[in-house]
């Protein structure tokens, strides 16, 4: 096909773009130069042009990432991505705007396009820990630090399980003391005291 020839894109963003306007090409005469001018400002500037592509490379399926999580079927990682994504447009934008591209006007508008999130960005940075779970129920996809409120759940949770032995024997002395020696009694105190604690922990995990 056609669309096989001519696809020489590093993304599936990319691959998706090129379908669509071979499906729904311009018909106005001044989009067309515009976009006549871009390219061949690229096809001229082979340096510029493989530093693009080369970038352009690492970015993740940003549209991919946004409509999952539009949808509320989102985790972690579609966050990353989205994260990656902002940076990796940024870096496209000091591309373009170093080798003085913004002067073609599809190119400006690019440039324009990809840079101005830092906002968004360092948000995302900051929240996010470097080992991303799949699904949000996982958790541990917040970083530390990011969240006082957060930190000190997570630290009661750990001190929990640490002194967890020491709760269920301090128990197990209290069910003895009352309730005796007697087997069936004990074991069964004993049963429900330690499933009292177990659920403590599981609360604050």
């Amino acid at each position: 096909s056609l669309l096989g020839v001519i696809d020489l894109t590093v993304t599936g963003a990319g691959a998706r773009a090129l379908a669509a306007r071979l499906a729904a090409p311009m018909t106005q005469p001044e989009p067309i130069r515009d976009r006549q001018e871009a390219l061949d400002y690229l096809r001229r500037d082979e340096g510029l042009r493989e530093d693009v592509r080369e970038t352009l490379a690492r970015c993740p399926d940003l549209a991919r990432a946004l409509s999952r999580l539009t949808l509320s079927r989102g985790g972690p990682r579609d966050l990353a991505a989205v994260r990656d994504g902002l940076a990796i447009g940024e870096s496209l934008a000091g591309l373009l705007e170093r080798a003085e591209a913004p002067l073609v006007r599809d190119l400006f508008d690019a440039a324009f396009a990809l840079s101005g999130h830092g906002v968004l960005l360092d948000a995302l940075s900051g929240a996010l820990a470097a080992d991303l779970p799949f699904l949000a129920r996982d958790g541990g996809f917040v970083s530390s630090g990011h969240d006082a409120a957060l930190d000190e759940l997570r630290t009661l949770r750990d001190d929990s399980r640490r002194h967890m032995p020491t709760t269920l024997w301090l128990s197990i002395m209290h069910v003895r003391r009352r309730f005796g020696t007697s087997p069936m009694m004990s074991r069964r105190a004993i049963k429900r005291a330690h499933a009292s604690s177990s659920a403590m922990v599981i609360s604050l995990s």
